[in-house]
């Protein structure tokens, strides 16, 4: 079995593919294809985070697994693990493990549920973007692959709210949230409820990167509070997010 290998168009990562196993194993041109898909994701991250804040963070090497997809900041590794051809899947995990890498520092454990929301929102806010203007992100390659509809899909899969407002449902979760951050569905949850908010305020996603900044020992109220003394001109949007999360 031989693996392959390809940089970014600006060199921002590495991508391993194992010709059989890795990824979109059916594709003709499976090495060269993957890495557009990635250099999609980070065009909107571009959007997201600015230019060169994507850039400012190290090089990368990102490689297919089977044990499900994890990200090793410290050591400059994504594993995704996807099946089959489904770009889609590709476009969803990598852009929720490159939220993870953007962080420069460790999250507390109290707030690693908040990590998980946030590149669960990520994920979906990606693949929506790329759905609703194709042609914008890697030349349009994934104009016909279904992104939409694989984001509608996994938004449904949920915990639903009834009348409950998020807030509620934050603390009613609370202790289960931080011993389980990893639970994709009560995340989801979470991460719809700021769906329209984050579309609407996409500054925030820079906002979001000072998260490793939050104190173990404060509420979340209290830490959100605190974002408006280090980002001035966002403390509306952190007023809204505010009212969402906490109110």
């Amino acid at each position: 079995m031989r693996t392959q290998y390809i940089g970014s168009p600006d060199l921002h990562w590495v991508l391993f593919n194992e010709e059989v196993q890795g990824f979109l194993p059916t594709h003709e041109d499976s090495l060269n294809f993957t890495a557009s898909i990635l250099f999609a994701v980070k065009q909107v991250f571009d959007e997201f985070f600015g230019y060169k804040v994507v850039n400012s963070r190290s090089p990368l090497s990102v490689l297919h697994c089977n044990d499900g997809p994890v990200t090793y900041r410290h050591h400059h590794l994504i594993f995704l693990s996807t099946h089959g051809c489904y770009p889609a899947q590709i476009v969803y995990q990598f852009a929720h493990e490159l939220f993870h890498f953007m962080l420069k520092d460790d999250v507390w454990q109290e707030y690693q549920w908040l990590n998980e929301v946030l590149a669960e929102l990520c994920s979906l806010l990606t693949l929506s973007r790329i759905a609703e203007k194709p042609s914008r992100y890697a030349k349009g390659i994934l104009a016909n692959y279904h992104l939409a509809e694989y984001a509608v899909s996994t938004r449904q899969n949920e915990q639903p709210l009834a009348d409950m407002p998020v807030s509620k449902f934050i603390e009613t979760n609370l202790l289960e949230l931080q011993k389980n951050s990893c639970n994709r569905i009560r995340n989801r949850t979470i991460a719809n409820s700021l769906y329209d908010f984050f579309q609407t305020n996409p500054t925030l996603w820079r906002v979001m990167l000072h998260l490793p900044e939050f104190s173990a020992s404060n509420t979340l109220l209290e830490n959100l509070q605190n974002l408006k003394g280090i980002e001035p001109d966002e403390s509306l949007c952190i007023d809204g997010l505010i009212h969402i999360l906490c109110f």
